[in-house]
């Protein structure tokens, strides 16, 4: 992180520590648990993050000097709704996270009862992961070239195309791994565009009802 860019605001972290003078940020600080001992070194980081980040924020003023009036939970859940964009996004994340997490959990039951070797399944995750992770470096030339909704799109198709050599494979221990590159290879596009995709849809909720619903937007799809 660099500046932050809140006026009148403080914040307290246990790795980085934000000082506002006089409405001017100073650079940060790095913490550690010998000079700030209320970090305790038994503590997951999430957990510190909870516990020791403090926030105080005072609202933006208009122009009439008046605060800026929130908009109510029901008027931003209305917004969202009434954006197919977002709805569409809703259904492709939920999908994505299914199959995902549905394929990187069963790949050692996939091993063990239909190849019928459990030493296969460090072979076939190790295929998925690397193509995922590899085809992440290649995403923003695609992306680039014909866009993230295209580039989201033919992930999914790849991915569908992959299940299907997969199911057709057998006990073909090669054929498997081969799929299961191309398949981490096709959510490796779409899982690098879905949260630039969600953004999007949210940002084009705000420009249809004039309310910006970003926490529950976000929130709402995960």
């Amino acid at each position: 992180m660099g500046y932050g860019r809140y006026h009148d605001s403080k914040y307290l972290c246990y790795e980085d520590l934000y000082l506002f003078r006089e409405g001017r940020p100073v650079q940060s600080q790095r913490l550690n648990p010998y000079l700030y001992p209320y970090r305790s070194s038994l503590c997951d980081p999430e957990p510190d993050y909870f516990f020791c980040c403090k926030e105080r924020v005072t609202e933006v003023k208009n122009e009439s000097g008046e605060k800026e009036k929130q908009p109510s939970v029901l008027a931003c859940l209305k917004s969202l709704v009434v954006n197919r964009y977002w709805m569409i996004m809703v259904v492709f994340l939920f999908c994505l996270y299914f199959m995902m997490s549905t394929f990187f959990g069963s790949n050692y039951y996939f091993a063990q009862y239909v190849l019928g070797d459990e030493a296969a399944f460090a072979s076939i995750s190790n295929a998925l992961s690397i193509a995922q992770i590899a085809i992440m470096f290649v995403t923003p030339f695609i992306m680039k070239k014909i866009g993230k909704r295209y580039t989201a799109l033919i992930g999914m198709a790849l991915g569908a195309v992959d299940f299907l050599i997969t199911s057709l494979a057998g006990n073909n221990v090669m054929l498997v791994i081969a799929s299961n590159a191309l398949k981490g290879a096709a959510f490796g596009c779409s899982g690098a565009v879905m949260y630039g995709l969600l953004q999007d849809s949210i940002t084009y909720s705000s420009w249809l009802t004039g309310v910006q619903a970003i926490g529950m937007g976000n929130a709402a799809s995960s």
